[in-house]
């Protein structure tokens, strides 16, 4: 039985004042057995996100809904690992002050 699975982030941003972006995760198991019953199918496709690396994900699509201003839209993924702007990750949550010496 050969099973694969597509992970597909879509990027969908509306260009008004106020900008809507949601990015959505699909995954898709397909397998050469057609008679892999449904929950079979779930438990598959949760093993695999469960392994998959939290942490990869979540730059993936921190990177996949950022605006892009001045640049202008490009669609997630096109860049490479390396060129992924890293100041999301450093910024802190909105509600932590800075420590007063």
């Amino acid at each position: 039985m050969e099973i694969q699975i597509n992970l597909i982030i879509e990027r969908s941003v509306e260009t008004d004042r106020h900008s809507n972006q949601q990015t959505q995760i699909n995954c898709k198991i397909n397998s050469k057995e057609q008679n892999l019953d449904k929950q079979k199918k779930k438990t598959q496709m949760f093993n695999f996100l469960k392994q998959f690396n939290k942490n990869q994900l979540t730059q993936f699509t921190r990177y996949a809904m950022s605006s892009g201003k001045g640049k202008g839209a490009k669609p997630a993924g096109e860049k490479p690992a390396a060129e992924k702007p890293a100041a999301a990750a450093d910024k802190k949550p909105a509600g932590e002050k800075p420590k007063k010496k």
